[in-house]
């Protein structure tokens, strides 16, 4: 599976040459990843992460955002369901407690497309 993304923050720190070169980071959808500082999400009441996200096939599960699960269980993330098109916004609280937002949006293969997913007091949505 290949998934593709971009991650606005990291073009802040990014120089001008690279920015005119490039602006995409190309994951292989396999071991390529963007490693967040620990904590990054401690103490945040709200949230929101966002990206331009592009998928060439629908492997199972595939993320384009995941951040956690160390072994207290505590983790959100974005994949789609299974092989389908549907996509999930997850939070683990806790190992036996997941909250679960799946919407049905007929994502296209292979065209790029802008995702948002919030959570906070008011609840969890794309």
């Amino acid at each position: 599976m290949k998934t593709r993304w971009f991650l606005g923050a990291l073009l802040l720190f990014c120089p001008s040459p690279a920015l005119a070169q490039n602006q995409v980071l190309d994951l292989n959808g396999q071991t390529a990843y963007v490693q967040l500082p620990a904590h990054t999400f401690d103490g945040l009441q709200e949230a929101t992460v966002e990206a331009w996200v592009k998928w060439e096939d629908w492997s199972p599960f595939s993320q384009w955002f995941a951040f956690g699960a160390d072994d207290q269980w505590r983790a959100l993330g974005i994949n789609h369901f299974d092989t389908t098109s549907t996509l999930q916004f997850f939070i683990y609280t806790d190992k036996e407690q997941v909250k679960v937002l799946p919407v049905t949006m007929g994502l296209p293969l292979g065209q790029w497309c802008h995702l948002a997913a919030v959570s906070g007091k008011e609840g969890m949505r794309f």
